[in-house]
């Protein structure tokens, strides 16, 4: 039964190659404009303090994005 599991498995897995085509095609490299990001969220926000904490995720999330892409 078991290895019945870890063949089911084994079939259902990418190739490295295969991923990172699926990736590429579902997933498109773009860039995000930090600056004009940072001017909007400060447009659209009063309170400079929530302001500067979403400019910070959302560049701790790109950051992490950037890493894990440079993994493959």
């Amino acid at each position: 039964m078991m290895a019945d599991q870890v063949k089911a498995l084994e079939d259902n897995r990418f190739g490295r190659k295969e991923m990172m085509n699926t990736l590429s095609f579902e997933h498109p490299i773009v860039t995000l404009d930090l600056d004009r990001l940072s001017s909007n969220v400060r447009a659209a926000v009063e309170n400079n303090l929530i302001a500067k904490a979403i400019v910070e995720c959302i560049r701790g999330a790109v950051r992490v994005a950037c890493d894990s892409k440079r993994q493959f």
